[in-house]
Formats: structure tokens, sequence, C-alpha cells
């Protein structure tokens, strides 16, 4: 579609900034990456970096370069060596075998051949010759055989790495010797060791060092000088600086352009690696997933980003590519009764405007962000994904007056092929196989085979037909639980892989469609519509699969909290009858309000997020906790809602942080985006709709300005943009400060070029070293508020409902972006400010300027994430909260007491639920349960419609049920059917309240009660074993009438949080509240929590 190649942009880590490439030979890229040491199988790390480089591979192709790709294997090593000796085999055989499987994986994972891969044993004679002219050139010595590189001679040493020589350990693999003038020169060649392979040399038999065969293999197939070198950022140093001085000591002219580096993947956020342990190889992955569900989960993050590797991820992985080709499928068959029409010859057939539109948005993304340093997540994650929508609302065709859909999806059939295929995610299997492929991984994950699933088919199609749809839906649940989804379709029932998802919040839907209603609630309605009407299927089972934030895979364990709340709403809205009518306090008006949208239905909500330059502390937990739930609570009165959080990815504080541990801005806050991501999954809070980040949205911030200075309300002065507060008359209104009493609202000082030393930078001018970008006032990056108003009015335009944050924001942050919104355009207007108070501690605001915080992951090392939700839910969100670990503990026991309420309910209800007898129209519930239910019901809405007033329901509501559950659940069968009804319904309802409130978790009930205890087990420093060898102790204390010992055993472990229980068949225990040893004898495991503010002292059984 364009006439010229796009303008490739590459980050340099030489220079660490991103610049335009520019090939020494016009249209001739010289690339060298650096392979692997073939001594065992090569692990997802590996993967990441050969994924990354045959993707630039791919594009510089695709954009018309002659590439000369050298990907190089060491083939004799320490490594080899070691390794060749711990399994008895000949070394050079070992890494011959090695290198084999490493093509054999990189074939796996559809990465094109290289043009040349040399192998050190054979390019001896390239090597030496070099070791001999850097010798000669005075920058080697040789020593007893050895020959070292004496870094003294090369004054460039550590240029790309940034370190000091004077900082540096010796730059190679073994320890240093005296031997050498430096203890930083490293080796060139290696003086033969008995039994090792050897060459012989000038300076006597022996081997290469680590780095010199790749200054000798490139410089012998690409020159001294050319275009590429790359590898992982491990790699930097030393290898790449070594090899950089040691290829300038044999050609004062040697240098590489551009020296590009992968960020690590992560398990368990430590670098993988084979030398650590912890890595997982590609084969291993690849036996249970396909190959390219491991490729794209690896495009997924940027290259340059760090990536932490989990189930969890491949899973989501593995559906987007199994969307990725059954929609492929559709397509392929929908036009294959059209593609020999003649007329589709007819000039007058033309493609539609939406698809040309959706064709030119994605060719344009495509080349456009894969020219900005291969940034393929934005690819895969959206602008694909508008495609594949495209397609699935196109496919079903009528011949007569839909040609033009025909050859609207045939044109975007080529361009989609054409970026999967630069991708590398093109398949050279038909649809089809790729599809059986998914498949039969599916059933090896499942340990399950087709004829299985048949059965399960089966059985749950005469349960249907028999009416037992517990038994049914039990079937289905089962089959989600192990990642098989059944689909409900015209002539039957099909399966197809899915994320693997709970069995209480599993019932699989067609292709991704939102979850049916379970097959038992239909039971009351004897007409009542099918689980998934067969038209609803037939459009939604290629609906897209899980979305993922930019750039980052989100842990699954949030989407069943999704699937939850939209199975109980159905519930909630049949009891309820109508909304309730929400009010919000407004800060603008500082009262509450009345909730009415802009657009009736429709909500848009603005939240500000971090600045990610650390981790997050419980204080950023309250603010996403509070939204979360009027997120929540907004979708259970059945608005639809835009909900957008940001990040701020650049800014001084990550600036500062970046300069003090040496690491680049954008991979540090890139780094910590991520972290971010994992606690607020940790904690429960639903993925927002869009999650923007500054750097992605600098067009939109630079328009913003633009428009802010024509309109007469910012000047610029040497770089920087100013908003002048004087031009805004309403400046203050939202925080209450007259403006002369204003000190400057920015985060850096006020200078003198300011009109007034209120107005604050809408632009910075850059500084060296600084991340930047250019604009029409000159490079430079935006000041701090500008984003929020541009991100808010690019996704939710200039007028929406919400705007939320911290009550710190309220000056200066949210009173400047109202300023500057409004100077952008005279319509803006936010309906609702909403600002939840601060998290303290000893009283006063935590927060990571003043040091005095707790990170979120501190907390939950110790505690459950839920304990932490729990907390902050037990304060109103608008007050302050003093966390203690007291309250953290009275928190976590009150989860506990939850779940083991619900369990125990659970368990008792196992044997009843099938039961036929519940289906007679005399069995009700009882009016003690009604009224329960009623309460629970009524002050669930009431006290979320008045502010979201959290604390009464968690305090007093919920407790209330547990209270009717704990008194009933041991009944007999006979006259007890109603109490079994009126419990199911109660759990119902229950599980509706904590799915709003964000506290009913994926896993089981017993899965939480043992993360829980185990929690618990570290807090006190112990084990499992350690308590049940004091149980053993106490019981024969008890047994030998010693009752003051078994006390002291019991109050003990009491007061470490561990309470005893005795009960019919022996002694149990339960995590609790620690106790002093004095009051510390433990009651029955289901007491209810102490209240906030009151000890949690246990009573004697």
């Amino acid at each position: 579609m364009a006439a010229k190649k796009p303008e490739l942009q590459l980050y340099n880590t030489t220079t660490k900034e991103k610049e335009v490439f520019k090939p020494i030979v016009d249209g001739k890229v010289g690339m060298y990456i650096c392979g692997v040491t073939s001594y065992d199988l090569s692990h997802i790390g590996h993967a990441r970096a050969y994924v990354a480089f045959d993707v630039l591979y791919r594009y510089l192709k695709y954009v018309g370069y002659d590439v000369t790709y050298v990907r190089n294997f060491t083939d004799v090593d320490d490594k080899i060596i070691r390794r060749a000796n711990e399994v008895g085999e000949d070394p050079i055989a070992l890494s011959g075998r090695f290198c084999q499987e490493f093509l054999n994986d990189m074939a796996d994972l559809q990465c094109l051949l290289p043009t040349d891969q040399p192998r050190v044993t054979d390019h001896m004679e390239q090597i030496k010759d070099m070791i001999a002219k850097i010798i000669s050139n005075g920058c080697a010595y040789p020593v007893d055989g050895d020959v070292y590189f004496s870094v003294d001679s090369f004054p460039n040493y550590g240029r790309l790495s940034g370190r000091k020589l004077e900082d540096n350990r010796a730059g190679e693999r073994v320890a240093v010797d005296t031997r050498k003038k430096n203890p930083a020169d490293f080796a060139l060649w290696k003086a033969a060791k008995p039994g090792e392979p050897q060459w012989d040399s000038p300076w006597g038999p022996g081997r290469p060092g680590w780095h010199i065969e790749c200054s000798a293999m490139s410089a012998h197939y690409l020159t001294h000088t050319f275009d590429i070198h790359g590898g992982g950022m491990d790699l930097i140093f030393p290898h790449h600086e070594n090899e950089i001085a040691q290829s300038c000591a044999a050609c004062s002219g040697s240098k590489v352009n551009y020296w590009i580096h992968n960020g690590f993947v992560t398990a368990n956020d430590e670098k993988m690696s084979k030398s650590v342990g912890n890595f997982f190889t590609i084969r291993e992955v690849t036996k249970l997933y396909h190959p390219l569900a491991l490729r794209h989960f690896l495009l997924g993050t940027h290259y340059r980003s760090p990536v932490n590797y989990s189930i969890s991820q491949i899973e989501i992985a593995s559906e987007a590519v199994f969307y990725i080709y059954q929609t492929l499928k559709d397509c392929e068959d929908a036009l294959s009764a059209f593609r020999e029409d003649a007329g589709l010859n007819n000039p007058k057939v033309r493609i539609s405007p939406a698809a040309q539109e959706c064709i030119s948005r994605l060719h344009n993304d495509f080349k456009t962000k894969l020219a900005d340093d291969l940034h393929t997540p934005t690819i895969l994650n959206s602008s694909l994904q508008e495609a594949f929508k495209y397609i699935n609302t196109s496919k079903k065709l009528q011949k007569q007056p839909q040609l033009s859909i025909v050859k609207s999806l045939i044109d975007l059939e080529i361009e989609i092929k054409q970026v999967l295929s630069t991708l590398g995610l093109l398949s050279s299997s038909t649809y089809t196989e790729v599809l059986e492929q998914l498949k039969d991984k599916a059933l090896k994950r499942a340990e399950l085979t087709e004829e299985d699933i048949l059965q399960s088919i089966e059985e749950r199609t005469l349960a249907r037909k028999n009416k037992e749809f517990s038994r049914s839906d039990q079937i289905r649940s089962d089959l989600a639980a192990k990642g098989i989804a059944l689909m409900d379709v015209g002539n039957g029932t099909v399966w197809r892989p899915c994320v693997p998802a709970q069995p209480e919040s599993a019932q699989a839907d067609a292709k991704k469609a939102p979850p049916a209603q379970p097959e038992s609630a239909q039971a009351d309605n004897k007409n009542a519509p099918p689980a998934q009407p067969e038209s609803t299927q037939a459009d939604t089972k290629n609906a897209p699969p899980a979305e993922k934030v930019e750039e980052y895979y989100i842990p699954f364990a949030v989407y069943p909290q999704i699937q939850q709340l939209q199975n109980f709403v159905s519930i909630a809205v049949e009891m309820a009858g109508k909304k309730p009518e929400l009010q919000l306090y407004n800060s603008m008006t500082k009262e509450k309000e009345v909730f009415k949208p802009i657009v009736e239905g429709k909500v848009g909500m603005y939240i500000c997020g971090v600045t990610s330059y650390d981790l997050s502390h419980i204080g950023h937990a309250r603010a996403y906790v509070a939204f979360d739930v009027l997120y929540r609570y907004l979708k259970y009165l059945d608005y639809d809602v835009s909900y957008v959080r940001n990040f701020t990815d650049v800014d001084d504080k990550i600036i500062r942080r970046a300069n003090e541990v040496g690491e680049d801005p954008v991979a540090l806050s890139g780094r910590f985006c991520q972290e971010f991501l994992n606690d607020m999954a940790d904690l429960q809070c639903l993925l927002p709709t869009n999650q923007p980040r500054v750097t992605d949205h600098m067009e939109q911030i630079k328009d913003m300005i633009a428009k802010i200075i024509s309109n007469g309300c910012a000047y610029p002065v040497d770089g920087d943009v100013y908003f002048s507060v004087d031009s805004f008359p309403n400046y203050g209104r939202l925080s209450g400060r007259k403006l002369e009493d204003n000190r400057a609202g920015e985060r850096v000082a006020v200078d003198t070029r300011k009109k007034n030393p209120a107005d604050f930078a809408l632009w910075k001018t850059a500084k060296p070293g600084e991340p930047q970008w250019d604009s029409p006032w000159g490079p430079g990056r935006p000041g701090w508020h500008i984003e929020c108003s541009a991100m808010s009015a690019h996704y939710l335009t200039h007028a929406f409902d919400i705007h939320g944050g911290g009550m710190d924001l309220i000056f200066p942050h949210h009173e400047n972006e109202i300023a500057q919104s409004c100077a952008a355009c005279s319509e803006s207007k936010v309906n609702y400010w909403i600002h939840n108070g601060f998290v303290t501690a000893n009283d006063e605001k935590m927060s990571k300027s003043v040091g005095n915080f707790f990170t979120i992951r501190e907390v939950t090392k110790l505690y459950h994430p839920l304990a932490l939700r729990h907390f902050l839910l037990g304060t109103h969100y608008r007050s302050p909260v003093n966390y203690s670990i007291s309250q953290i503990e009275i928190a976590s026991d009150a989860v506990f007491y939850i779940y083991q309420t619900l369990k125990d309910c659970e368990d008792a209800l196992s044997a009843f639920r099938e039961d036929a007898g519940l289906n007679n129209p005399k069995v009700r519930i009882s009016p003690a349960a009604q009224e329960c239910i009623s309460r629970l019901h009524n002050d669930f809405e009431t006290k979320l419609a008045d502010d979201l007033h959290t604390p009464t329901i968690l305090n007093a509501s919920l407790q209330e049920a547990f209270k009717y559950i704990n008194t009933s659940k041991k009944q007999q069968k006979q006259q007890q059917l109603s109490i079994v009804k009126s419990l199911i319904d109660l759990e119902i309802e229950i599980k509706q309240v904590l799915g709003t409130l964000g506290l009913l978790s994926s896993s089981t009930y017993a899965e939480v009660l043992e993360q829980l205890r185990d929690k618990a087990l570290r807090r006190a420093e112990l084990t499992e074993e350690d308590i049940l060898q004091s149980i053993e102790e106490r019981t024969l204390a008890r047994k030998n009438k010693e009752f003051s010992r078994s006390d002291q055993i019991r109050s003990d472990l009491a007061a470490k949080g561990i309470a005893l229980m005795d009960v019919g068949n022996g002694t149990v225990w339960r995590p609790c509240v620690p106790a002093q040893a004095e009051s510390a004898e433990v009651d029955a495991k289901n007491v209810p929590p102490a209240e906030k503010g009151q000890s949690a002292k246990p009573t004697n059984k």
C-alpha cells in the first residue's frame, strides 16, 4: 500500500536510544546473533532471543533488504566438556547432538534458517589468525600457553555496558590468576588440559576462550564492519563488551552500528538460566503446548521487556492461537464457494469502506508498530483482533448481494496472512491440521482421549434429555476445569480447548461466548431456551480469547471472577426487580449525588494509575480495590462500563530510579508495570477495559498541548511548555484553593521564566541521557498532568462520567487536569470526581516518597491477598485506614471463617444437590432463610448504593448469613429438604455478594483454606510437621493428665497464630489471631472472627 519502505527504528544498546536504521550498504543488511552453547536442550529463555531476532530477520526481508543472517554454535566450551565428562560421552559428539536438537526446536518454533550457522570447531584458523593480529598490535600477551587480552590497551572498554574498568571483575568464565596484568584481562586462548579437545597453535595446543569465537566468525562472514549484532541482555557484559575490544584490537576499523539485546524470560521473577537450574526446556513446553502457542506467548511482550513464564500465560496464548486458526478456518470455509466466482473480476465489485478501513488499519499498524523497534504486542492484541472481529461479523455470506463482502474478506485474509507470516505465526500446515494439533495437545494436558470426551458428551446429552440439569452442569464444568469447553451447536455438541477454569465458574461457552446460564437454573422454566441459542453460538464461537493488557500477559486468576459475576447477575436482578439508585460522593460539589450517566446504560470511568518505578504499596492497593468494587457494582447494575486506568511509564521518578540501578528507564518501568499487574491479579481486581501507557500516546499528548497553545492558554519557553493558570478562571474549584495561595503544580522546581509561579509544565525539554520524543517545541517528554487529560479524552471523549484516584491527587494533579482539559476543549467535563482516603502507617499517609510504606508483595508474602482486600474493604473507601499487623491478622481470620463456612456448607449439601425432591414445588425455603436472604440482598444493594459502604456488608450482613449456615447445615434428610433448599439459595446470594466485593476466589474453598494455612505457617515459622508433633505431645500430656503442659503447648501455638481444636476423632488446627498465652484457649473452628477493634481471644470449647 505504501510506495516506500517504512523507516525502521531500533533501540541501540550503545547509545541507549532508538535510532533510525540505516544499513552500511544500501539494500543489504549484515546481522550476527550469538547462538547457543550446545551442551543441553535449549530452554525458553533461548527461544525468547531467537524468536525475537527471527521476527527482525523476517521484517527486514519483508521490507526488501537482502539479509545475511549469521547465528553461531559454541560447540567447544567448559560447560560442554564438563557435561560430556558427567555422561561419559565425547565432547564433540555431545555438542553435535545438541546442535541438532536446537535446530529441531527452532524448526518447531518456525524460526527461519539463518544464512550461515558456523561452529567454533570449524573456524579454528580464523580464530588463531585474529589472536595473532591482536598480539602483534600489542593488545594481548601469551602466558604459559594461554593468551590474555589486555583491557588496558582499549580505552573505550566499558562503553557498551556503561561499566568503568576499575569496577569490573575479570570478564571470563574461569578463575583469575596472578599471571594477568590486570584482573579484568580475559582469555583469548586456553592451554590444553589432559583429556580435553585441543588444537595446535603458535602458543601451544589448546582451544579458544569464550569471546574470541564470535569476533572471528562475524568478521569472516560479515567483514569487520556490519550492521546488527544481537543477543540476550546477559551478553552485554562481559561477552559483547569483550567482543568489541578484541575486534577493534584486530582491526582498527571494526564496528557494529546497532547492538540489539532482548530481555529475559523469568520464572518466579528470576532470570531463567541453565546455570541457575530454574529453566523449562522448549521441549518440555511443546510436549504439552503447540509451538505456536509458545511463540505467541513470547511475542505478546515487547522483546526488550522481561516476561514472566507461567502456566496461566501459556494457556492464554494457546487459546489465542486456537482463536486465530479457527477464525481463518471459518473464513476459508465461508469463502470456498465464492473464490472462483467470475463476478469477483467485475470492476464494479469493490471491497466495502469498512473492510478497506480495517485492511488499511491492520496494514499501517503492522508496518508502523514493527518499524517502531518491533512492537509485536500491539499487533497481536489490538490490530489483528480487530481484523478477526471483522471476519467473524462478515463470514456468513449470501451469494447474490454479497460479492463485495467476499472480495473484502479475500483481501483481508491476504493481509492477515502477511502479518502472521512476518510474525512467524503462519504454519505450513493447513488450518484444520493446526486446530487438530492444538486439540491433541489439550487432550494430553487434560489426560483424556477423544473417546473420553465423546462419552462425556453422550452422558450430558442423556442428562439434559432426562432434565438432570445439575448432572449436566457438572459434566460440563468438570471438563472446563481440565481445559475442555463443550459447545451446543445446531446438530449436537462439539468441543474445543479452553483456558482451564474451576468447576464452579467453568460453564464453558460457545467458543468463548459469555457463559451460559447453568442448566439447573432452567428447570424452573419449561420454555426456557437451551443453554446457548444456536444463533448466538454461531455468532460467538470465535469471540476473541481472554484479553491481555498491552505488552503483558495477565494471570488468568482474574477471569473466573467475571464469569461468576455474570452467572449471578440474573439472580440478583430478579430479586431486586429494578436497579437501586446509586449515590456517590462528588469531590467537586462536596456532597453525595445520585449517579446519572451521560449516556443511559453506559459509564465512562478513568482512574489514575501508578508511576511504575517500584513495587506498589498498600496505599495503591487501597485505591484500586476501591475502584474495582465500583467497577464490579456498576457491572452488577448492568451498566456497560468503559474503565480506563493508565500507566505513567516515563517520569522524573522513573528516570531517577533507573539511573540509581543502572537500567534503561523504559525497561525498568515496563518491568514494574508487569509487577503491578501481577499484584492486581493477586488482589482479584478485574482488568480495566483499557490500560494505556504514556509512551504509547505521545501523539495524542502533543496534539492536546498544541490545542492548548493555540487557544492562548499555554506558552513555550526554551523547549519547555507551561500552562498559564491565569487563563483559567475556575482554577482551584475542585481543591478549594485560591490561586494566590498555590505553589506551582509541578514536580520540579519553579523557574523565573514562568509568567505565574503556579504555571505548570505540559512539556519538558530533553535532558542528556533521558528518554525523549520529538515535538514542535523541541525534543522532550510530557509533564506529569497532561498525560491523563490526553488519554482520558482519547478513550472516553472530552466529557465522561467518573474520574477517580487518591485524595492526594486532588491538588495539583486533578486540578491541573481540569484546567488543561477545558483549555483544549471547552466542552470538557467530568461529572463525578471520586477520591479514596489514605492508608496510614502510625497515622501518617503511606507513601513511597516518605519511605513509610509496605509493598503489596511484602504483605502478601505472609498474608493471603484476600486478607489484604478484606482489610481494605473493612473501612469505608473515603475514610483513612491505619495499617497494623493486628488488623491484617483479624482480616485474615475473617477470610478463613468465610471460606471454612462455605466449605462446610458445600460438604453438608453435597449429598442433597441432586435430590429430586428439591424440584417438588411443595419444598420451599424456610421463613427464617427467606428473611436472612432478603436482608442480605437488601443490605448488599442499599449499602453499596450508598457510596459503596462495604464495612456494613462485611461486618454485619454477611456475618448474619454465615451464622444461619452454621446453625442449619447439620440436618437429617427426611424432614430437612426445605433447609437444604434454603442453604442452596443463601449460598447463591452470598456468592453474589462476595463476587461483587471481589472476595470470591477462583480457587476451590479447600484450596483457599490450604493457602491461608500455608501463610499462617510461614508467619509462625513452623511446618505442618511441627504442629502435628505438638499435637502428639499435647495428646500424650492429656493422656498422662499433665494439664499444665497441655495448656502450655496450646497457648504457645495460639501465641503464634495457630489454634488447636479438639474434635470427635482427635485434634486439628486452624489459623487464628495470635493471642497471649494466658488467653489462648481456642474455640470451635467456625466461631466468627473478632470485630475490628476488639481482642480476638479464643474461648474454651
